[in-house]
This record gives structure tokens, sequence and C-alpha cells, in this order.
């Protein structure tokens, strides 16, 4: 017991969501593409560096109750797919329905889908394309330096925050200059000298 390769097994993972192109139900819902009863095309596109590095038309059909699907064309790797995607309308508990997209491969519920080399340039899921989040790769120290630069941004009112007042403000700047320590300290154990000298 306990001996050489005796724990589980770790999965192996091609790479994180978040460097690759993905199609998200989310960003579909917050912007008007999903509308039951109707039929929206949605134009995406990708950009890097201010350069667009690749484009998808995303047809929602959503006129037909029963019969949910999208159709995504796009190109990958120089062919041209057309790819047929189902919907699955979940009922809410008060009312209305909530959509996801039926995993070509695995018939998941999921959020987001993918172009992948596993399934010939197919859109599937996250994790039929062996595909982490960055954030299940990340070290104490990794994830600490995130939640500091996230204390910064509420504490200082950047990317996005509004700028705190009063107790607020006192509250969120003892939260940053805590974690502030924390890093400072675990840097220094870790590595032996101290960052901001």
């Amino acid at each position: 017991m306990g001996g050489y390769l005796s724990g589980r097994p770790r999965s192996v993972n091609r790479g994180a969501v978040e460097e690759v192109l993905h199609l998200d139900m989310r960003y579909l819902r917050r912007n008007g593409f999903i509308v039951p009863g109707y039929r929206r095309t949605a134009f995406l596109h990708w950009t890097r560096q201010g350069i667009r590095t690749a484009s998808i038309a995303v047809i929602v059909d959503l006129s037909d109750p029963g019969r949910e699907f999208a159709t995504l064309l796009y190109s990958f790797r120089g062919n041209r797919i057309e790819q047929y995607v189902t919907i699955d309308a979940v009922p809410c508990r008060y009312g209305g329905f909530r959509y996801y997209f039926l995993c070509p491969d695995t018939g998941a519920r999921v959020e987001t889908l993918v172009p992948s080399d596993i399934a010939d340039g197919r859109c599937i899921s996250r994790s039929a394309a062996a595909l982490s989040y960055a954030s299940q790769s990340e070290t104490e120290l990794d994830r600490l330096w995130r939640a500091q630069e996230k204390a910064a941004d509420k504490a200082f009112g950047r990317n996005g925050h509004p700028r705190p007042r009063g107790e607020n403000k006192r509250r969120l700047e003892q939260r940053w200059e805590d974690l502030s320590g924390i890093v400072d300290r675990l840097v220094i154990a870790r590595f032996g000298f101290d960052v901001g000298v």
C-alpha cells in the first residue's frame, strides 16, 4: 500500500481554456442572441493585440420549442466547418428557461465549446477536449498574487470597479495590505529574498 504509482492517476490535459478560442453560451445570452421563439445570428471575432485572429458565425435557432439548436460556421486550420449543436432548454423554477449546449461528443450540458484537434476541428466541451482552467494549475503563490491584484482593483477603483469611499475604502485597503504582507512573507520564505527591494 502506498507504493510507487499507487495514487490516483493524474488526468492529462492539453492546455487551458483561456488560451484557446471558445464559444460561450453566457456571452450569447448577455448580448441578446438567446431569445426564445426566435432565430438570431451572431458574428463573433477574436483578436490578439488588436489583430483579428478568428471569426465564427453562430445561428441560434430557438423558434421550435423542443428542437433548439445552433449552427456554427467557421474555419479550422484552413478547413471550412459547418456544425450543428443541439441546445438544451432547462426550465427554471420561477419561469423561463436556461439554455445549454449539448456536447457533441459526451452529450453533457455545457456553456462553453472549443474547437479541438481531437475532434477534427469540431467544437466540443472543455472536458472532451482535455482542457482545464488556468486556475486549476496555479500554485499557492499564483493564487495569492491573483487575489492581491483583485483586492487592489477593488481598493483603488481600477478595471471597472467603482472608487470606494469611507469605511468601505478602509476595509478594502486593509484587505489589500494583508494580502500584500502574506505574499511578501511567502516570497521571502520560498525564494529567500524580498521582491520589494
